[in-house]
């Protein structure tokens, strides 16, 4: 048997004139100075969103404008709904967020043909200056959102989320998913302060976790499993 090979001896960093990606253990330490530069060319959608508060899940909300839609360089925008779980400084402060985001534009690569540019050099360039739409309703939730899961079971949106302080909780995601496609629902649910309370809050685990699965088969669709630190999992039937 061979001996344990360290792996930055498999590296190949002779050639440090040309770019190259970094690897975790693998490339060279950053000298004083140096720093990562993202490639855009690698990307064909790329957008950023800033939160109030860090988060630790999230989950995208299934829709009904179909599954594999395309996402192009240079083509349409798209949209998308968002399940985002907070880490608030105050256990008081966290939250759920829905969250629709419309026109976002995919990754622009200008033609050949023209100038060239900086952005040229890197193949595309982003769409900092792209006007997007985004609607949020929120949910207030007891304890940092360890672990959030959406699904889509008979026609209603759920949601399921580990805090900090070891309950599970299933929501109903219907209020909130309307106000965030609807103004006047919207205006209403700000104004009255709503926060939907959980389907079921469950406590019979003993510490908090972070493992969370639906089961989205046709045959036990609805069925969710959660498993905390201390090796306890739980099987849900809906």
């Amino acid at each position: 048997m061979s001996p344990l090979v360290p792996l930055m001896d498999h590296c190949d960093l002779t050639d440090m004139s040309q770019p190259t990606v970094y690897v975790s253990g693998c490339s060279k330490i950053l000298d004083d100075g140096e720093e990562l530069v993202m490639d855009k060319s690698a990307y064909r959608l790329y957008s950023k969103l800033d939160l109030e508060s860090s988060c630790l899940s999230f989950d995208i909300i299934p829709d009904n404008l179909g599954n594999n839609r395309i996402c192009e360089v240079n083509g349409e925008s798209v949209s998308l709904y968002l399940l985002v779980g907070s880490q608030a400084c105050r256990r008081s402060l966290n939250k759920l967020s829905i969250l629709r985001l419309e026109g976002i534009s995919p990754m622009t690569k200008n033609d050949p043909d023209s100038e060239s540019t900086e952005d040229d050099e890197s193949g595309s360039s982003d769409n900092e200056n792209c006007e997007q739409e985004i609607e949020a309703a929120s949910i207030r939730h007891n304890g940092t959102v360890n672990r959030v899961k959406s699904l889509l079971l008979s026609d209603r949106y759920f949601a399921a989320s580990w805090s900090d302080v070891g309950h599970v909780c299933i929501w109903d995601l219907s209020r909130p998913l309307l106000a965030v496609n609807d103004s006047a629902t919207m205006s209403e649910y700000v104004r009255n302060n709503e926060s939907p309370s959980p389907v079921i809050s469950f406590k019979g685990h003993n510490g908090e976790g972070y493992a969370l699965s639906w089961n989205k088969h046709p045959l036990a669709n609805g069925y969710l499993a959660s498993g905390d630190c201390k090796g306890s999992v739980y099987t849900w039937t809906p």
